[in-house]
Formats: C-alpha cells, sequence, structure tokens
C-alpha cells in the first residue's frame, strides 16, 4: 500500500470510529427516553401522575 493510500485509509478509520461512537450515544440517548416515557405511561395508568385536562 502507498504511503498516501495508507494516510487516507488510516483517516478513513478514524472518522468511522466517531462516527460509530456517536451514534452510539444517540442510541443510549434515545433509550433513555424511551425507557422515560414508559415508566411515566405506567405512572399514568397506575393514577400516580394525573393529566391535566384544559378547560373549555
Amino acid at each position: 500500500m502507498k504511503k498516501g493510500q495508507k494516510y487516507y485509509k488510516e483517516q478513513e478509520i478514524t472518522i468511522l470510529t466517531k462516527m460509530d461512537k456517536e451514534l452510539q450515544k444517540l442510541i443510549d440517548e434515545r433509550q433513555e427516553l424511551i425507557d422515560k416515557l414508559c415508566m411515566e405511561i405506567v405512572a399514568v395508568e397506575e393514577g400516580i401522575i394525573k393529566i391535566p385536562v384544559e378547560a373549555k
């Protein structure tokens, strides 16, 4: 492999690694939000949290 090709391959790997880490972070954040939403739904169903009703 030529020196230039090796450099670009290393850069590609670095960028893909950063992208993978960022994607994993977003997936984790998404899961946390889903978990929080599920807990709130359960709390509403069990009457722990009351949903305010708009006055008409």
